[in-house]
């Protein structure tokens, strides 16, 4: 009887032990997603060139790179912009 016993408490310190575990890794990999996580695309475009203009001065894209960006966004801005009321 007391072996039966000893069991059913093993058992019920596993599934808590296990249950803390997993707890734990979710609040640990909901912590890193927010930490991790990449901040969301500017969408001024002025913010947008002045990050492009950071990251050439840095080096991590080239004169090009950055000149190729530049005039996509140029050309972007100045195209004409259509409403669903136009149709």
């Amino acid at each position: 009887m007391w072996l039966a016993s000893a069991n059913t408490d093993v058992l019920i310190w596993v599934a808590v032990l296990l249950g803390a575990v997993l707890s734990g890794s979710l609040l640990i990999l909901s912590l890193r997603k927010r930490v991790f996580a990449s901040p969301k695309a500017p969408s001024d475009p002025g913010n947008l060139m002045e990050q492009l203009r950071d990251m050439e001065r840095r080096g991590e894209i080239t004169r090009e790179e950055f000149d190729r960006v530049r005039r996509r966004l140029i050309e972007q801005a100045s195209a004409p912009k259509h409403d669903a009321n136009d149709r």
